[in-house]
């Protein structure tokens, strides 16, 4: 079967490349075609624009994390929870029906950031995630459940973890990292109908 990686920096083959990055440990268990369409930098509205490039694939999966850049910009530029959730989960629905002809959908919640002000603002976004996932009928995997007491414990910045990369990063996994999203994603899939 043919599954597609629509993700950030974080999916794509970007900083943990081969047989370490999270798609290709995934794709070897499951036997997978793998493409991977992460693109560093990517917001889920940039995502929905490249969904035909996806469809073009023809996958019978797509796994989708999105979410990351769009907090970080956020951040970046001030702008309130108030106004870039509801602006996030938006785009994260046109994302979802963008990719509506592929069988099977697995939307994960993003990886949260090593920053207090983020920490902060993803659960109300993220349980707002689960109910669009749930009314649009597509599996929803609990990605920011599996890496948040480590980002949250990281706030200080006082010592590296092995899920994330030494500062001044704090939105990229090591190795470690992309074995622990692989294994949160995989059991998603596995589990689903």
């Amino acid at each position: 079967m043919v599954a597609d990686f629509l993700g950030d920096s974080n999916m794509a083959e970007y900083y943990i490349t081969g047989s370490a990055n999270m798609c290709s440990i995934v794709s070897a268990r499951f036997g997978f075609t793998k493409f991977n369409d992460g693109v560093t930098g990517n917001t889920a509205a940039q995502m929905t624009a490249r969904a035909p490039t996806v469809l073009s694939h023809n996958p019978g999966v797509v796994f989708v994390m999105a979410g990351t850049n769009d907090g970080a910009h956020a951040f970046d530029n001030n702008v309130p929870a108030s106004v870039w959730v509801p602006q996030w989960l938006s785009d994260m629905s046109n994302l979802i029906d963008a990719l509506a002809p592929v069988p099977k959908r697995i939307i994960s919640s993003p990886i949260p950031a090593r920053r207090r002000k983020l920490c902060d603002e993803w659960p109300a976004a993220v349980s707002s995630l689960i109910a669009l996932c749930a009314s649009k009928g597509v599996i929803y995997c609990p990605m920011y459940e599996g890496f948040v007491s480590t980002a949250v414990a990281q706030l200080a910045y006082s010592a590296p973890t092995q899920y994330y990369m030494n500062e001044p990063d704090r939105y990229h996994l090591t190795a470690s990292g992309h074995t622990l999203a692989a294994a949160i994603m995989g059991n998603c899939y596995a589990a689903s109908p």
